[in-house]
């Protein structure tokens, strides 16, 4: 069994950590073809068991434009992080009105 086919298996069951893991393989293209999108999903899905380190994935995706903030405000809401969501937002609000 291939590495990327453990870390399927056990994020299809669950596991936080191979979720942020097989996330990172997509989005960075290691060992399979770089997929953003499917990045976005297996990190959302870490970040909703409290993951911290897919939290801060998503958080920098948006900041980087690769996800909007809609974005990820719905997977803050999901996820339970509302305070982490709040503060970017914020923050996001803040350095639009600098840019104007």
């Amino acid at each position: 069994m291939t590495e990327l086919e453990k870390l399927t298996k056990l994020a299809e069951q669950g596991d936080a950590d191979a979720q942020d893991q097989l996330g990172k393989m997509y989005y960075w293209g290691e060992g399979v073809e770089k997929d953003c999108k499917e990045a976005v999903e297996c990190f959302k899905k870490a970040a909703k068991q409290g993951d911290a380190d897919a939290q801060d994935r998503l958080s920098e995706m948006c900041e980087h434009g690769t996800i909007t903030p809609k974005d990820y405000l719905k997977a803050a809401e999901r996820g339970g992080w509302n305070e982490e969501a709040e503060r970017f937002l914020k923050w996001h609000k803040l350095e639009a009105k600098q840019n104007e």
